[in-house]
């Protein structure tokens, strides 16, 4: 059985928020796992405090957060897997 070192570089960024003096709580955490036979694997899981981020009014007049992200997978210097995307919030009627 390999065995996989994995760095993980998790870059966060609020889209639209420059302007902006909050500050963003989120949570990384991952699991490696070997399966005999087969290529080793990883679990990340990503977990984001709703009042942290900021909701913007879109053309339903209703409010809604995203975070964009990317995730950068490692080993020693070669990179093994690269994954980006927009991570949007549940659709919120009002914000009181």
């Amino acid at each position: 059985m390999k065995k996989c070192i994995f760095t993980i570089l998790v870059f966060l960024f609020i889209v639209g928020v420059n302007a902006q003096e909050k500050s963003l709580r989120a949570y990384l955490s991952y699991a490696t796992f070997a399966v005999p036979g087969s290529d080793a694997y990883i679990e990340t899981y990503l977990a984001i405090e709703g009042p942290s981020v900021i909701f913007v009014k879109n053309e339903n007049q209703t409010f809604q957060a995203s975070v964009e992200i990317s995730m950068l997978f490692k080993q020693q210097e070669k990179v093994m897997n690269f994954a980006k995307y927009e991570l949007k919030s549940p659709v919120v009627y009002d914000l009181n």
